[in-house]
């Protein structure tokens, strides 16, 4: 078993990186950090530099493509980074980026660089920003960029150079400082205000704006220059597609608007706002259906919000139609129906004695709605004090907030439905171990506790003696009863060394 504590996976990720600094784990960010190097009067950058350099330095943590799939994140010495291929970077400038390279993130497991030149920093830095771009998008992009501009010039002039007379290229691609100082998602919107004011105005819809955005930026980064020599790892398949999304009975007149969210472990990646709405369904002419992603469709109003269950690619392409519900956030709409908690004895060298605890619970949405307590979080169980988790059973759709050092889930839960939680973690273990678990949502029904059979017994709760069980060929005695622990309840316990 493998106890990935984090001065241990830092050290072997440092020495995994070449070119790593030589201080290991004392490693700090400078106190007072040094304005980064701009990228211009640097050489002009290329994508197939950038590849080397990131093959090199980077794949051990990031992978040979940048999914986040390296040898230390397959071996579990590391969590995984973010996949840059699916785009989560462009929400923060390349000159962000860059700093981030140069500085590292050590709270991410990421070294500072320092140990690289400038160039071939941002070298990194703009291959690693672009690794979502994808050849067709530019193209695309290119072919609407030309048809602005002759719509701009009119029927009967010439085109003009859109280098020359686009206060957008002329102020930005120009000038790959100024351009670096502008994330994606701003300079989509740089570019649909400045298209907003043409008359009559183009209807650019997320993806136009998107490959636009694409476009621009490789511009900026040299054209095909940039480009030159690479080979793009293939595409994430991905189908644009009408999608519908079935509206509820609203009230008469009322305000809404309806969105549909994509979204990766919990993050939103992207959000489209319906094309139409009329006859009780709001349409999606040409959404971006991508491998990987989730999709779930919106409703605001006022005073509440409706909203779909998580879809795949897959089953965004099957449905005829999305259906939403009204949801609520009350979390005692969520009841705790059982938690069985394993005990079993462990030990490793770098913490100890410790105690491999296999906890599983059940979540029921006792309401008449959909649950979910925030945007991103649909449940979330906290961790006992002082345990560092193992594994998570159903990695799809839980996922650990590793501040926080809670496990949850952001999958709505529909009314009347659950949500089974697998995971398993260690917690100290001594002469008496006294564990605190916290019930956010309330427990009403089954509390299990099973100890090791020989050598050990629990204090401080009332449950039955319920006998030996033989669970993996490991004999356990089994605590339990019925019990009814209202939100916000901790059930403390004690395991005891007997001889």
């Amino acid at each position: 078993m493998k106890f990935a504590l984090a001065t241990v996976a830092l050290l072997l990720m440092l020495v995994a990186c070449s070119d790593a600094p030589d201080i290991l784990i004392t490693l700090q960010p400078p106190l007072t950090a040094t304005p980064a190097e701009l990228a211009s009067g640097l050489p002009k950058p290329s994508a197939k530099v950038g590849e080397q350099l990131f093959v090199e330095h980077c794949a051990a943590c990031h992978g040979a493509t940048g999914d986040g799939d390296g040898l230390l994140v397959i071996n579990q010495q590391i969590p995984a980074p973010a996949n840059f291929r699916l785009g989560a970077q462009q929400s923060i400038s390349p000159q962000a980026w860059f700093e981030a390279i140069t500085y590292g993130q050590l709270d991410r497991f990421m070294p500072p660089w320092t140990s690289l030149s400038a160039i071939e920093r941002w070298q990194l830095a703009w291959y690693s920003y672009t690794l979502s771009y994808r050849e067709d998008e530019i193209h695309r992009g290119e072919t609407i960029w030309h048809d602005l501009c002759a719509s701009c010039n009119g029927p009967d002039e010439p085109t003009k150079d859109p280098a020359n007379d686009s206060p957008i290229l002329s102020e930005l691609i120009r000038d790959l400082d100024a351009m670096s100082q502008w994330s994606d998602e701003q300079l989509a919107e740089r570019v649909a205000e400045e298209f907003a004011e043409v008359q009559p105005a183009p209807a650019l819809n997320e993806l136009e704006l998107q490959q636009l955005t694409q476009y621009l930026r490789s511009e900026s980064l040299g054209g095909e220059d940039y480009w030159l020599g690479y080979e793009q790892p293939p595409s994430y398949p991905m189908v644009n597609r009408e999608v519908v999304v079935s509206l509820p009975k609203l009230p008469q007149n009322s305000d809404f608007s309806v969105w549909i969210r994509a979204s990766v472990a919990g993050a939103t990646r992207k959000m489209w706002r319906a094309d139409s709405i009329e006859a009780g369904q709001a349409t999606f002419y040409a959404l971006p259906l991508v491998d990987q992603w989730l999709y779930q469709a919106l409703v605001e109003l006022a005073d509440s919000e409706y909203r779909s269950l998580h879809y795949t690619m897959e089953q965004m392409q099957a449905l005829r139609s999305v259906p939403v519900h009204r949801t609520s956030t009350r979390l005692d709409a969520l009841k705790q129906e059982s938690l069985a908690l394993q005990f079993f004895p462990v030990y490793a060298e770098e913490l100890g004695e410790l105690f491999q605890v296999t906890q599983a619970l059940k979540l029921i949405n006792s309401s008449a709605e959909l649950f979910a307590e925030s945007e991103s979080i649909a449940w979330q169980v906290p961790l006992p004090s002082g345990a560092r988790l193992v594994e998570i059973g159903a990695k799809a759709r839980h996922r650990l907030d590793e501040d926080a050092l809670h496990v949850y889930g952001f999958q709505p839960i529909l009314a009347g439905a659950g949500e089974v939680v697998g995971m398993q973690y260690v917690v100290p273990r001594n002469v008496l171990a006294v564990y605190d678990h916290s019930l956010p949502y309330g427990l009403y029904g089954a509390l299990r506790i099973l100890i090791p059979a020989e050598g050990w017994q629990l204090l401080g709760l009332d449950l039955a003696d319920q006998g030996i069980e033989e669970i993996n060929d490991r004999k356990y005695r089994v605590y339990g009863s019925e019990v009814a622990y209202e939100p916000g309840h901790v059930i403390r316990f004690g395991i005891q060394a007997v001889e």
